[in-house]
Parts: structure tokens; sequence; C-alpha cells
């Protein structure tokens, strides 16, 4: 599925910024995903994942932003 590009103005943004990034992207998606979500999932379960993840080793981090 394509998306049709939005007029920018170029007085607001470098067109060739705007050309350089005007590329399709990954679906958005939540973390987890929804099929890890039920009801046996507590918050006890999500601190011990929390504290799990934080005694892990480190690797890259991943940051999204959506605007």
């Amino acid at each position: 599925m394509s998306v049709p590009a939005m007029p920018v103005r170029s007085d607001t943004f470098p067109l060739d910024l705007v050309e350089t990034y005007n590329r399709p992207g990954p679906r958005y998606t939540s973390y987890p995903t929804a099929p890890h979500f039920t009801d046996a999932f507590g918050p006890s379960d999500y601190l011990s994942v929390v504290e799990e993840a934080n005694d892990g080793p480190h690797g890259d981090l991943s940051l999204y932003v959506h605007l």
C-alpha cells in the first residue's frame, strides 16, 4: 500500500532533506506485539521481565518516535 506524498512548504523544511527521508517505513506496531497480551500476564510478570532485561547483556538501543 503506498501513501501519497503530502505537499511540503519549501520555506519550512529543506526539500533535499524531505526527499532523503521520504521513503516507506515499517508499519507501526505496539511493543510487545498484540499476540503477547493476555489476561494471565499481570503486574508481577511485568516487573520480572523488566528486572530480567536490566540484568542481562545490554545491546544496541532502538528508539521509535511517532510524529
